[in-house]
């Protein structure tokens, strides 16, 4: 039997706002597939939000790969000082747009492209021949 990686979670930004959500839909989905676990036993970092990464110091994430979504445009977080830092840290960016993703590795960054999640026990696919969806689009064609 293989061991599963043990990944450890970074803190959101604690203001239950999107970042908070992205953190607990990919606990979600990596529940069954790998072990949660402190930082000092993890294989894996993964921050939701880069902010937390810069308190842990560097010694701490030696030996482990450190991912990390990116929200937003790679320039504007490359312009900001504090930002700029966690690009220290990460060794992958889960990007959000096709055009954030060729940014970074255009810049030398490893990035993986990964649209934003939905909650499927909110929102669901609308049939072709549903009401409102033919209204929707009458009214955008309009």
């Amino acid at each position: 039997m293989t061991s599963k990686l043990k990944v450890f979670f970074t803190a959101g930004d604690q203001i239950n706002w999107a970042v908070d959500e992205d953190l607990v839909h990919t606990r979600k989905a990596l529940e069954d597939h790998v072990e949660f676990t402190d930082i000092v036993s993890a294989d894996i970092v993964f921050a939701s939000w880069w902010a937390p990464l810069l308190d842990i110091d560097a010694s701490e994430l030696q030996g482990k790969r450190v991912v990390c979504f990116m929200h937003g445009e790679p320039a504007r977080f490359l312009s900001a000082p504090n930002h700029r830092l966690s690009f220290e840290k990460v060794h992958l960016w889960i990007t959000r747009s096709v055009q954030a993703t060729k940014a970074l590795k255009d810049l030398g960054y490893n990035a993986e492209h990964v649209p934003y999640l939905a909650n499927t026990s909110k929102f669901e696919k609308l049939p072709p021949e549903s009401p409102l969806l033919q209204s929707m689009a009458t009214r955008l064609a309009a």
